[in-house]
C-alpha cells in the first residue's frame, strides 16, 4: 500500500525507498525527555517505567532532560548558545543537558549532528513527560507538548505525557502507571523494535489520504480558489500526490478518511511524526483511559492591577441572563475536584451593563484615556493563574480528566492547512474507543 492510502512512506528521508545511514546496523531507541528537569520530573523512574513497558521489544531506552529545575518550563531553543550534555551520576541511562527540554530533544535526535546517530541508535519513539494540565487550548503553549512537537517535526513518533496539575506536591505515580499501560499499545502500533519510518524526515512527495495535501481531491476547491491555485475543480495535481496517480482519483476519493481507513491514516501519520499522542492523567487516576479531543476551558481573572486590593468581581450564580455561568474547576495534589461553585461569564456582565444603558464612561474613555489610566509613573500589573472555567464537550479531554480518566488525544504536529496536517475527518477517527478506553486506532491491528 502506498502512503497516499494511509500506508508507510519509503524508508528514510530519500525518495525511492533508499535509507541514507552511516555504515553498520542501528538499534532502535526510545528517548524519554523530562519536561521540567531531570530531578524535578524524576526522570530516572520514568526511564525505568518505559523500559519495563517497552524493554521486551528490544529497543534501547534512555532519558535526557534539563539539569536545572524549571529550565524546561519554557520551550524555546537556545539558539546561538552552547548546550552541554553529560551523564547523570544517579542513573546509568539518563543524560543531563544545560538547556531547555526542546534543546534536549534537538541535541538527542537531530539527524545531522545529534547524539543518537553517532551512538548507533535510531530514534523510534520519543516520550516527553511533564506536569501541568495540557488540556483544551492550553496544549498550544504547554512546554511539554511544545517539546514533543519539536521531536515530531524531526519525524520521530512522539508521546506527550502530562500530569493534570501544576501542584509540585502531587505524586507522579499516576502518570508512570498510565504510561506502563499505554506504551505497550504505542510500541505495537509502531511495530517496535522496527526503526523509524521517517527519520531523517522526508520532504517530498507529500502523503495525501486524510491530509491537507489532498486539496483538490478529498478537500474540494470551489471555482474561485481552484482558479487561483491553478487546479480545476475535481482535478488532482499528480505531482503533489504520494501515490503519483495510481490511488488518487479526484473527487472520487472524498470521504476516504473515515472508519477503518481513518484509523490507518492516523497510525501512518503517527509513525511519520505528523501526529503527537497527548496523554493527560489526573493525579487521582482510577485506571481508565478515554479517547479525546481538546475540550473547552477558559482562563479568567489572570491579571490584577498591583496594589488595587480587593478580591475582584464577586462570584456567584446570579445575574446571568442566559443561564451560562460556568463551573470553576481545579485539580490539586489529591486529584479531587475543588468545591463546585459558579462564576458568571465576563461577556454576560458586559451584556448586563449594556442592557442598563451602555458602557460606563470612566476615566479611560476616549482615544487618549489610557494616559489617565496609566498616570505619569505608569502602572504595575500582577499575572497569576486566575480562575479556570469549563464547558462540557463531548469527547473533551477536560471532561475525561475531570471524570478521573486519562485523556488520550491525537494532536496535530503541523498548523491547520499545512500539507501534512490531517483533515477533520481523519482526526474524528481518533475518537473510537478500544479495550480499556485506549483509542482504537492505537490498539487495532
Amino acid at each position: 500500500m502506498g502512503a497516499g492510502a494511509g500506508g508507510t512512506r519509503p524508508a528514510g528521508g530519500a525518495r525511492g525507498g533508499v535509507r541514507c545511514r552511516a555504515s553498520g546496523p542501528e538499534r532502535s531507541a526510545v528517548l524519554v525527555v523530562a519536561g521540567r528537569g531531570v530531578a524535578a520530573d524524576g526522570l530516572g523512574e520514568f526511564v525505568d517505567a518505559a523500559a519495563a513497558a517497552l524493554g521486551p521489544s528490544g529497543a534501547a531506552v534512555l532519558g535526557i532532560g534539563p539539569e536545572a529545575a524549571g529550565a524546561g518550563e519554557h520551550d524555546a531553543l537556545s539558539l546561538g548558545r552552547e548546550v552541554r550534555v553529560a551523564p547523570d551520576q544517579r542513573h546509568p541511562r539518563v543524560l543531563r543537558c544545560s538547556g531547555t527540554s526542546s534543546d534536549a530533544v534537538a541535541v538527542a535526535v537531530d539527524p545531522t549532528a545529534g547524539l543518537l546517530g553517532p551512538a548507533g541508535l535510531a530514534p523510534a519513539l520519543c516520550v516527553v513527560v511533564g506536569r501541568g494540565p495540557a488540556l483544551g487550548p492550553d496544549v498550544d503553549w504547554d512546554a511539554t507538548v511544545s517539546a514533543a512537537r519539536r521531536s515530531a517535526l524531526l519525524g520521530v513518533p512522539t508521546v506527550a505525557a502530562t500530569l493534570a496539575t501544576a501542584d509540585p506536591a502531587a505524586p507522579a505515580v499516576a502518570l508512570r502507571e498510565a504510561l506502563l499501560r499505554l506504551l505497550p499499545a504505542v510500541g505495537a502500533a509502531l511495530r517496535l523494535p522496527a526503526g523509524p519510518a521517517n527519520v531523517p524526515r522526508a520532504h517530498f512527495p507529500f502523503p495525501s489520504r486524510g491530509r491537507w495535501a489532498s486539496l483538490g481531491a478529498e478537500i474540494p476547491l470551489d471555482g474561485a480558489a481552484a482558479g487561483v491555485a491553478g487546479v480545476r475543480p475535481g482535478e488532482w495535481a499528480l505531482e503533489d500526490a504520494w501515490s503519483l496517480g495510481g490511488e488518487i482519483e479526484g473527487a472520487a476519493g472524498a470521504g476516504a478518511a473515515a472508519g477503518a481507513e481513518g484509523r490507518r491514516v492516523l497510525r501512518s501519520a503517527f509513525a511519520q511524526g505528523d501526529v503527537v499522542v497527548s496523554v493527560c492523567v489526573p493525579p487521582g487516576w482510577g485506571g481508565g483511559f478515554a479517547p479525546a479531543r481538546p475540550g473547552a476551558i477558559w482562563h479568567r481573572e489572570q491579571v490584577e492591577a498591583a496594589g488595587a486590593g480587593g478580591a475582584g468581581p464577586a462570584a456567584g450564580p446570579g445575574g446571568d441572563l442566559f443561564g451560562r455561568s460556568l463551573p470553576s474547576q481545579g485539580l490539586g495534589a489529591s486529584g479531587q475536584l475543588g468545591a463546585g461553585r459558579f462564576v458568571p461569564q465576563d461577556q454576560t456582565a458586559r451584556v448586563e451593563r449594556l442592557s442598563r444603558g451602555g458602557e460606563p464612561a470612566g476615566p479611560g474613555a476616549g482615544a487618549e484615556g489610557w494616559r489617565e489610566v496609566l498616570g505619569a509613573e505608569g502602572r504595575a500589573f500582577r499575572l497569576g493563574p486566575g480562575k479556570l472555567l469549563s464547558d462540557p464537550v463531548r469527547f473533551g479531554d477536560v471532561d475525561a480528566v475531570f471524570s478521573g480518566r486519562a485523556a488520550v488525544t491525537a494532536l496535530q504536529t503541523w498548523p491547520a492547512g499545512h500539507p501534512l496536517a490531517l483533515t477533520d475527518a481523519a482526526l474524528a477517527a481518533s475518537l473510537g474507543e478500544g479495550e480499556g478506553g485506549v483509542p482504537l486506532w492505537l490498539t487495532e491491528r
